[in-house]
């Protein structure tokens, strides 16, 4: 019996996997729950992970750890290590980080390196088990021996301080240098720190320097920061002040204050970007919110001289008061940033602090909470510090908290409560308590929805150097919500927030140079703003400037550099990066030949994480039969899912189907009903479809006036065929009143945009003299462009 019920484990692994079998994972399931009831713990934990997976079974995370419990006790080393991770996590059962590293260790000694891995870093930050380096340590080095390379640069970083384990630089140099080469970026930061001051190996800043670049390429911020410190300073890299400003930017927007400080210095002096002192203030105001002291000190010199701030010298006081609380706390602020023991040293002196009355030192102290730098991450122990600093009257305590009561961290959500805390911010002269007061009173969250009030707290914002208020401020004046619709003033204002550092402003504003709303239409200068939006790692900025390459818009027409973008937008996670390269592939180009197969996968990553413009992009192929094969009625359900996306494109495409029952039974209204809703959603196509099932009275009752109205709709919408299909009521009187001139002055248009058929019909009026002077030269000339577009050439 034993033998067959493990038999049944093995059968499940083969449908699981499509190993000799098709795959199966619905059967899998039922193999493995066979061997699971028949005492097989190997069954238990594989049926575990398709219940966390979703995969044959419904997802169920309280199933999973059943199964992974009952398989742990029944020596099951993977599934003890299952199970650790959802009682770390809280997945399917309360969050217990006790529980979790007594489950790691069993997993651990059964020969799971992860395991061990996770276990040394509960020992090394004390969660779940009381702190101890020297045990995490061994933890590393047993995961490391078995594969896991992150560990091993974890276990170089201990050996690197002398923390658990004697100092041993050189094996340090060693264990990072493997880290590293197997992707770890944190390990290629710390490698290169050891490159740059000549720790365990020969110095060299070159060297240094290409693995910060390899640990920022990676995502590992603070390795953006070291590399920009070496630009800055011309040190293993030729100098590069605006590349450095760059990377300070990157690292401060995602939560590296120092970097802040750094590309506040830059802004203040006008070094590598423009000088922008109010944006130099706001980067400090936010270096100083997360106890930084030279962003404290930086600040309070701009407040003592009044230079991009009012002039107010009892902050400017107050803020070199809170700058000297964190440097006697951080006595390595020149280092690469507060290690761990500076950090404790840290929250101990804050707290020294803010027993002693001080808010600033209140406020810090939940700022080391919110990030778990030398104390247990607790959102609630933060929020109350906080709140302890808000009292006090430190506005920035009272923004923080408001953030808390925003998102319900640490606090029960109370977006009223948040709106109030944030009018404190605002009124005490935080402009990013301006900004997110103004987000509240636009979507009337926890206040009354007042678009004027929303548009004058954005105002507020912007005028404190806030460049997030500019942007806001300028998307209002773009709807015309509580402002006046105003494109040209929306411009400058996107300007003022893409200088002060928000990329999303460089996008905004490159998109008005584009379409030509409120400044002059300017390809060229829309391609800068995507650039610059695309350097400070906004992924739109990137796919805007892609696209313009990829048509030769404002750029030299460059499909190689279009894919490199695209290609850099899908791996950041913006799916629409995706579905481009797979246009790309689809039709080939100078740059790579066609590869259908290659778009087919492209539009399936888009379509299953959600980009509505995938789904459409896969069901054109299945309908075609290209790198897939043909299945119209799976053609019709990824359209179905397009157009449920919000994809007008799948919405007309789907309705096609309908009209013509291709892969659905056909159904003319069905069709009607998606043209409607891809014409009101923006779909010109749909409203050319819309129109000419209104013109023949097909699905709908016939009306050509109704017709003729959304022939124009689609024309407006850059459809050619809208153009001469309204080109030809005016010429026939159809729909509208005879106007043969009109009609002329369509096809025209059409045949300057290099559209044969308006070439051919603006050619006939030529040729019998209607709506314009007969003239058989020029029809002829037109027949010409026509056919050479291979087009009818009959009249020549």
């Amino acid at each position: 019996m034993g033998s067959n019920v493990a038999s049944c484990h093995s059968l499940g692994v083969h449908y699981a996997e499509g190993n000799g079998v098709p795959k199966d994972e619905s059967y899998a399931a039922a193999m493995y729950e066979k061997a699971c009831e028949g005492g097989v713990a190997r069954g238990c934990g594989a049926l575990g992970m398709l219940y966390v997976d979703g995969k044959g079974v419904p997802g169920d995370a309280i199933r999973a750890v059943e199964l992974f419990e009952q398989a742990c006790k029944g020596g099951e080393a993977q599934s003890c290590f299952n199970l650790g991770g959802h009682y770390m996590m809280g997945l399917g059962v309360p969050e217990d980080v006790s529980r979790a590293a007594v489950l790691f260790q069993k997993a651990c000694e059964g020969g799971v390196a992860k395991a061990c891995y996770n276990l040394g870093l509960f020992h090394k930050q004390g969660r779940g088990v009381p702190k101890d380096e020297r045990r995490a340590a061994m933890l590393y080095e047993q995961a490391c021996e078995a594969g896991i390379t992150r560990s091993c640069g974890f276990l170089g970083m201990l050996l690197d301080e002398g923390r658990g384990v004697p100092q041993d630089e050189r094996r340090a140099a060693v264990l990072l240098e493997k880290a590293c080469e197997g992707g770890a970026a944190d390990a290629c930061r710390a490698l290169g720190v050891r490159y740059e001051e000549g720790g365990g190996v020969p110095q060299d800043e070159r060297r240094a320097a290409a693995l910060y670049e390899q640990a920022c390429e990676g995502g590992e911020l603070l390795g953006c920061e070291l590399l920009g410190m070496l630009l800055e300073q011309g040190r293993g890299v030729s100098k590069d002040e605006r590349r450095a400003a760059v990377l300070f930017e990157k690292a401060c927007s995602s939560g590296l204050f120092r970097s802040c400080v750094f590309i506040g210095a830059h802004y203040e002096g006008g070094r590598g970007v423009s000088k922008n002192e109010r944006r130099a203030a706001a980067l400090y105001v936010k270096a100083c919110s997360g106890g930084m002291a030279q962003g404290c000190r930086a600040l309070g010199v701009l407040h003592e001289k009044g230079r991009g701030v009012r002039k107010d010298e009892r902050r400017a006081a107050a803020l070199t008061a809170l700058a000297g609380l964190a440097e006697q706390s951080c006595t390595r602020g020149e280092s690469p940033g507060c290690r761990d023991r500076e950090d404790e040293s840290r929250a101990a002196s804050f707290e020294r602090a803010c027993e002693s009355g001080v808010a600033q030192g209140c406020h810090a102290l939940g700022f080391l909470y919110n990030e778990g730098l030398g104390v247990p991450a607790d959102d609630a122990r933060a929020a109350g510090l906080h709140e302890k600093a808000c009292a006090a009257g430190l506005v920035s305590g009272c923004y923080f908290l408001g953030e808390h009561y925003a998102v319900g961290i640490g606090v029960p959500q109370d977006k009223r409560r948040a709106a109030e805390l944030l009018t404190t911010a605002c009124e005490g002269g935080m402009p990013m308590g301006c900004e997110l007061l103004g987000m509240f009173y636009e979507k009337g969250e926890g206040v009354r929805k007042d678009e004027r009030r929303a548009a004058s707290f954005h105002a507020q914002a912007c005028e404190g150097g806030g460049s997030g208020g500019c942007y806001s401020l300028g998307r209002l004046h773009v709807r015309g919500s509580g402002v006046r619709k105003d494109e040209g003033r929306a411009a400058g204002l996107y300007a003022q927030a893409c200088e002060g550092g928000a990329a999303k402003g460089c996008v905004a504003l490159a998109v008005l140079h584009e379409k030509g709303s409120g400044v002059r239409k300017d390809e060229g200068r829309a391609a800068e703003w995507f650039q610059k939006a695309c350097e400070g790692e906004e992924l739109e900025g990137c796919h805007g400037l892609g696209q313009l390459y990829a048509r030769g818009g404002g750029v030299p027409k460059d499909e190689g550099r279009a894919a490199e973008l695209f290609k850099k937008v899908c791996e950041g996670g913006a799916l629409e990066g995706c579905y481009s390269l797979g246009r790309l592939y689809e039709t080939g180009n100078e740059a790579f030949p066609a590869d259908v197969r290659r778009a087919a996968a492209l539009y399936k990553k888009a379509c299953e994480g959600g980009a509505a413009l995938g789904c459409h992009g896969l069901g054109e192929l299945h309908a075609q039969g290209l790198g897939v094969r043909r299945d119209e009625a799976r053609a019709a359900g990824l359209y179905e899912q397009a157009c449920e996306g919000g994809a007008a494109e799948g919405c007309v495409a789907l309705g096609v189907q309908y009209a013509r029952g291709l892969g659905v039974h056909q159904d003319e209204r069905q069709a009607v009903e998606l043209f409607q809703k891809a014409c009101e959603g923006g779909g010109a196509r749909g409203c050319l479809e819309l129109g000419v099932h209104h013109e023949e009275g097909r699905g709908v009752r016939k009306d050509e006036r109704r017709a003729a109205a959304l022939y124009k709709k689609a024309c407006e919408g850059g459809v050619p065929q809208g153009c001469l299909n309204l080109g030809m009521g005016y010429e026939k009187g159809r729909g509208v009143p005879k106007d043969e001139r009109r009609a002329a002055a369509l096809y025209e248009q059409l045949c300057e945009a290099r559209e044969a058929l308006g070439c051919r019909a603006l050619g006939v009026l030529y040729e019998t003299g209607r709506g314009v002077p007969k003239d058989e030269r020029r029809a002829a000339a037109l027949f010409k462009k026509a056919c050479l577009a291979d087009t009818n050439c009959t009249q020549l």
